[in-house]
């Protein structure tokens, strides 16, 4: 793929380009003295032989934003800050959002090239023009990977797909073929790559990823592969068992957003620790097994359904509101405690249910029974189910009280968990919400 910017956006950004470079400025190198140094450990030393080239620093103000962006040249700083700072991000953002780099090049890589580019022209080295430059070093980095984002707490009997993204296991062969060719490259770091490689393997060997193919500069890649992913586990969890229990927890997430809270402590006497513990606060963490019987249930519950809602690029107003409501639905299985849960559960519901500024009991409680209740007593059942939960999230969100009914909510949770998959196996049906709300009204009456 080749990457091109109109020629008007070229001379703007060649222009915008030739303004910052009269603002770089000099100043001299700051020194920070540290009065307070923590005792923490190092792992490894650093030596200036270590570190062979630093171009790009950043200048953070106290609330840690960047304020400026600098190399070291004979003992100065050398850079942009403040306005001429701002300048430059401004450029990087303008040209990373023409349609050429919206998803081929990340800001961060950009932000890069164009200091590279600032920095060659002070140090007057021959180069070419802003854009001219800009577009080669990104035309050389755009090509095609394969991204593979692993994911916490899951198995796959079998690759299955989901969206643009296939679902497939990081295999003990994929591992032993990575550290033979670490070692055959190194082969005096053979110890320390096998130690590596034993913490790596207890990370990701067997378990879930993601993989999504990408034609993009490589941390564009990862940038599409971990949203992509993110997404598709998220539309997953809509069929995971922890939304039909107020106590359990889903942990299938990006791996390193699992949260899974422990706590550690030690016990000392007399200025001697005597023991050390470590110890979940959440409920032991479940891997889920998506084993092929799991994944034929999924299908039948409507997962390939889920899975088409995903591929849709165009959306329909009323597609757009089922995918945010499924999102959002999905968060509450991510969460241990009860009241956490309900109020996800309630605000997608709400959010797919509920016109503008209507009363919202009432009409949830009579639409989610249409979507539920195949009787009169049951559809009763429902909405008298419903108004009570409301009474409990009330007490939590006015009054500060914990939700301790999971009875209530044990009914609850089955309830909503098949009124937005209902919805969701509807989203083709209907152009807008008012569409499916009316007719969702219009059936009481029949």
């Amino acid at each position: 793929m080749k990457l091109e910017l109109h020629p008007q956006a070229v001379l703007r950004f060649d222009e915008i380009a030739a303004s910052l470079l009269t603002k770089i400025i000099v100043q001299e190198a700051r020194q920070v003295s540290y009065s307070y140094r923590p005792e923490v450990f190092l792992s490894v030393t650093l030596t200036g032989e270590d570190i062979v080239d630093m171009p790009r620093q950043y200048r953070r103000d106290g609330t840690g934003k960047t304020v400026g962006r600098y190399f070291q040249h004979n003992g100065k700083e050398v850079g942009l800050f403040g306005p001429a700072y701002e300048e430059f991000v401004a450029l990087s953002a303008a040209i990373q959002q023409t349609p050429a780099f919206r998803r081929t090049i990340s800001l961060r890589f950009l932000e890069d090239v164009l200091f590279d580019w600032c920095r060659a022209h002070y140090l007057q080295r021959p180069t070419s023009t802003l854009c001219e430059y800009v577009l080669r070093r990104c035309q050389e980095e755009v090509r095609e990977y394969e991204i593979w984002i692993p994911i916490a707490m899951l198995y796959v009997e079998a690759p299955f797909e989901l969206g643009g993204v296939t679902v497939r296991s990081v295999t003990q062969q994929m591992i032993d073929s990575w550290e033979q060719e670490e070692k055959q490259a190194n082969p005096e770091e053979s110890v320390h790559i096998s130690h590596y490689f034993e913490k790596r393997r207890k990370q990701l060997q067997g378990y879930a990823a993601g993989v999504v193919p990408v034609v993009a500069e490589l941390e564009m890649a990862g940038q599409i592969a971990q949203e992509e992913t993110e997404r598709a586990i998220a539309m997953l969890r809509v069929f995971s068992p922890a939304n039909l229990s107020p106590r359990m927890k889903c942990f299938c997430m990006l791996r390193g957003k699992e949260n899974l809270e422990s706590i550690t402590t030690l016990g000392v006497s007399c200025g001697r620790v005597v023991s050390f513990s470590q110890g979940y606060t959440d409920p032991l963490p479940e891997t889920w097994a998506f084993t092929n019987n799991e994944l034929a249930l999924c299908r039948q519950q409507g997962l390939d359904i889920a899975s088409q809602l995903l591929r849709e690029e165009k959306k329909s107003e009323f597609q757009k509101a089922v995918f945010d409501s499924l999102l959002l639905y999905s968060r509450s299985s991510t969460f241990v405690e009860p009241a956490d849960k309900l109020v996800y559960i309630l605000a997608a519901l709400e959010g797919i249910l509920i016109k503008g500024t209507e009363p919202i009991q009432q009409n949830l409680g009579e639409r989610m029974a249409m979507l539920v209740g195949k009787s009169l007593e049951e559809r009763k059942r429902v909405i008298a189910n419903l108004k009570e939960v409301y009474k409990i999230r009330s007490a939590f969100i006015h009054h500060a009280q914990t939700v301790s009914d999971t009875e209530l909510l044990s009914e609850f949770m089955p309830h909503a968990a098949i009124a937005i998959i209902t919805i969701m196996i509807n989203h083709t049906r209907f152009s807008t919400k008012d569409k499916f709300i009316q007719q969702l009204d219009d059936a009481k009456f029949v």
